[in-house]
């Protein structure tokens, strides 16, 4: 999948999924965001159940769906911490830094579980190392 392509679908999957647009908006949106064809962004979401699991947030490995959403989370909150700075509204801004302080310590908890990446070997690559030895 090239760079843009994957960012269109990561994009639309955002959409469809975080911030629970209709269909029609997601397809017009898109399709106006990456100057591209709406029937492209339809057939996008007629493939989704194909191209999907080749997005990085979504890896069938255990653990990488989650610590994006947390990264995610936390990107928002940096948001609206700058959003409640600039109203001057420090009490929030100190609740909002404090819960993504709180979502720094999850991640690191989460990179120090069993949710890492590990390497598992094809079927029979541990048969054929014992018979080198």
């Amino acid at each position: 999948m090239d760079p843009e392509v994957h960012e269109r679908r990561r994009r639309i999957w955002r959409l469809l999924v975080e911030d629970d647009l209709a269909l029609g908006e997601i397809i017009e949106t898109v399709a106006d965001d990456f100057d591209t064809a709406p029937e492209t962004i339809e057939e996008d979401l007629e493939t989704i159940d194909d191209w999907l699991p080749e997005l990085d947030l979504l890896r069938e490995v255990p653990g990488i769906a989650l610590l994006a959403e947390v990264r995610q989370n936390r990107q928002r909150l940096h948001q609206m911490a700058e959003q409640a700075h600039e109203q001057d509204d420090l009490t929030q801004e100190r609740k909002i830094r404090s819960e993504i302080n709180r979502s720094l310590n999850i991640e690191r908890q989460l990179g120090n579980s069993d949710l890492k990446i590990t390497h598992i070997p094809p079927p029979g690559v541990e048969e054929m190392l014992e018979d080198i030895q």
